[in-house]
């Protein structure tokens, strides 16, 4: 659901949503597709999303501050995966504190 909304919401490629779960973008891109057909069947309308940023998130810390402008505390665990080279913000390793 997490990823979903992501792509949804930010349009994140599944490269980058892959790289915050941990997961193969391969991955992301099949549960996204079940996600969204199992809730259309449903018939369980989503809560409307807030509108998208103006300008998307390129990088963690970008969506982490994202985030936290929206009230949402949102963290990027370690998790091995690489991020894409587009998607790091060059020369930054900021991390943001745990709530």
């Amino acid at each position: 659901m997490i990823a979903l909304r992501l792509r949804e919401h930010l349009h994140l490629p599944a490269q980058a949503t892959g790289a915050l779960l941990g997961v193969d973008a391969s991955t992301v891109s099949h549960a996204t597709t079940l996600t969204a057909k199992l809730l259309a069947s449903t018939g369980i309308p989503l809560p409307p999303a807030a509108p998208p940023p103006a300008t998307l998130p390129r990088t963690p810390a970008e969506l982490l501050d994202y985030a936290a402008a929206a009230g949402i505390t949102l963290t990027i665990p370690g998790n091995g995966q690489t991020m894409p080279g587009h998607f790091r913000t060059r020369g930054q390793t900021r991390r943001h504190a745990r709530s």
